[in-house]
């Protein structure tokens, strides 16, 4: 049960962060430069959604493993 709920957070948690990455910035098409010649340039948007996405699920899938160890 819980399993299906995080994966139901994760799902809703990434589509806001998808929204806010359009609507917050003045300019989400603005270009990134690359910070290293193996690196490419991003648009903002793509850099938001990844950066934050990572923070996002990485901190859902602490939460998760912390109550899975408790009801376990």
């Amino acid at each position: 049960m819980t399993k299906t709920i995080f994966k139901v957070l994760s799902i809703m948690g990434m589509f806001i962060i998808s929204i806010l990455a359009f609507t917050i910035p003045k300019d989400p098409y603005v270009i990134i430069p690359a910070m290293s010649v193996a690196s490419f340039d991003k648009p903002l948007w793509f850099a938001i959604i990844v950066s934050c996405g990572f923070l996002y699920l990485s901190v859902l899938w602490y939460i998760y493993e912390e109550v899975s160890k408790k009801i376990a």
